[in-house]
């Protein structure tokens, strides 16, 4: 059995220091992101991980 590992980084931010959002562009980012991962049929039981930063959460 294979196992496939997909890392995703957050999107672009907004440079400032703490939890702040991803930028218009980064928001851009997360919409291909999530499109790529959608055109991909093996990812039926796809699992999440990510951290309580609001960039994170967004992307």
């Amino acid at each position: 059995m294979s196992v496939t590992v997909h890392l995703v980084r957050h999107a672009i931010k907004e440079k400032a220091t703490g939890d702040v959002p991803i930028t218009s562009k980064g928001i851009l980012q997360a919409k291909a992101t999530a499109l790529y991962f959608a055109e991909i049929p093996s990812l039926l039981s796809l699992r999440v991980r990510s951290e309580e930063r609001l960039r994170q959460r967004n992307t």
